[in-house]
């Protein structure tokens, strides 16, 4: 946990830079990043002073979950009964001690996170509780401001490089992921099953096997997307495509796009399989999108630019004869969302990699009236090379896998 705490002191030393005096956080990756609490109703609060001892503000409801962090103090609040009364009323309270015992001048600057434009989920992800006006109303009472000033982007910056013990969750998120990875494989190898049988068997599978994993993950579920067929996976470059009751038939391209969570670290993984006999042309294209993957893994090291990684990896489609049909960019940061910000493997991106970074590495291409392939892996920068977390699978059932 030694990493995590530096976290907090990266975020102080930060913070004393600007002249911010405290920043109160409610974003649920936010209060994971430097508590390792993940929030179950994203109403958390996360006080951090210039100077001095950081403070948890949680309701009852998250019972001992907050204990279990980082964050010696913790103060909780009641919620949702009618005995509890306003809870912004009861928070501001929290926050005017908090205020007092670091003797935090009224009108000084304050940090939020209250305009980061998408948020990761909290644990009971029914529905999310974004900072919004009421949270903008309490901190202004509270110190008495109108100096509030966003710092997500010097977090954003922080989250670039994880710690040790950052990717090591992630990694535990990935050992997860390829668990639902080989169940979509045994599903969708054979013809006549349902997308949607698909899709809740591996969620299913996943709330399941999480649930203690290994005794090192307490919560964990999946967000799965399958398409099938040419029309659909012909589209299926697109972030929001919805499963359906569509029947998988002999020779269908068959796709999973699949995101994890496990105690609010992610992994996001894709896999293309063909469901029953591939064609020619089927294992021509794949073939295609694995050279393209190899290519760019045996690129990736702490000191090339993410843009060159992007490049070698179009350069191999291009050279196949597919360029034009690779039509997103290669790789996004992952670890503390589903999509967690830079470093992006996009044509021209001039950010360095670093060693600790870690992001996704998925190239795909989608030729009308044929279908789309994509194979996606999260791969953690080190100075030599790229490492592939978890594990990868080959994407033709029985053929040697070269990732």
């Amino acid at each position: 946990m030694k990493d995590t705490i530096s976290r907090v002191n990266q975020l102080q030393e930060k913070m004393n830079a600007k002249g911010i005096a405290a920043t109160i956080l409610k974003l649920p990756e936010n209060l994971v990043l430097f508590s390792l609490y993940w929030p179950r109703n994203g109403f958390s609060f996360l006080f951090v002073p210039a100077e001095g001892n950081s403070c948890i503000i949680a309701p009852y409801g998250d019972q001992d979950d907050p204990d279990k962090g980082i964050i010696s103090e913790v103060r909780r609040f009641g919620w949702v009964k009618l005995e509890d009364g306003d809870p912004y009323s009861t928070i501001g309270s929290i926050l005017e001690d908090l205020k007092q015992k670091d003797r935090i001048p009224d009108g000084s600057v304050i940090g939020t996170d209250l305009d980061a434009d998408v948020m990761a989920p909290n644990l009971c992800c029914g529905e999310l509780m974004p900072p919004g006006a009421n949270t903008r109303k309490m901190l202004r009472k509270v110190f008495r401001t109108e100096r509030l000033v966003e710092v997500t982007g010097i977090i954003g910056e922080m989250r670039r490089v994880k710690t040790k013990e950052e990717v090591e969750k992630i990694e535990m998120a990935n050992e997860l992921g390829w668990i639902g990875i080989e169940r979509f494989v045994e599903l969708a190898s054979e013809p006549g099953i349902r997308e949607i049988d698909i899709a809740a068997e591996i969620e299913s599978c996943i709330l399941r096997t999480a649930s203690g994993y290994k005794g090192r993950v307490k919560f964990g579920r999946a967000v799965t997307q399958i398409t099938s067929g040419p029309k659909r996976t012909e589209a299926a470059w697109f972030a929001g495509m919805v499963t359906t009751d569509r029947i998988i038939r002999n020779g269908d391209f068959v796709m999973i796009e699949f995101g994890l969570v496990a105690d609010g670290f992610w992994c996001d993984l894709t896999k293309t399989i063909v469901s029953g006999t591939a064609s020619d042309k089927q294992i021509e294209i794949m073939s295609v999108i694995e050279r393209s993957q190899a290519t760019a893994l045996a690129a990736i090291k702490e000191g090339v630019s993410a843009g060159e990684i992007d490049q070698v990896a179009r350069e191999s489609i291009r050279n196949d004869g597919y360029g034009e049909y690779f039509v997103h960019i290669l790789g996004h940061g992952v670890g503390l969302a589903y999509h967690d910000g830079e470093p992006y493997l996009m044509p021209g991106a001039q950010l360095v990699l670093k060693a600790g970074m870690v992001h996704s590495c998925e190239p795909g291409v989608y030729i009308p009236g044929v279908g789309g392939v994509r194979q996606e892996v999260n791969v953690l920068v080190t100075k030599r090379s790229g490492k592939v977390l978890g594990k990868s699978l080959p994407m033709v059932k029985g053929e040697k896998d070269e990732v």
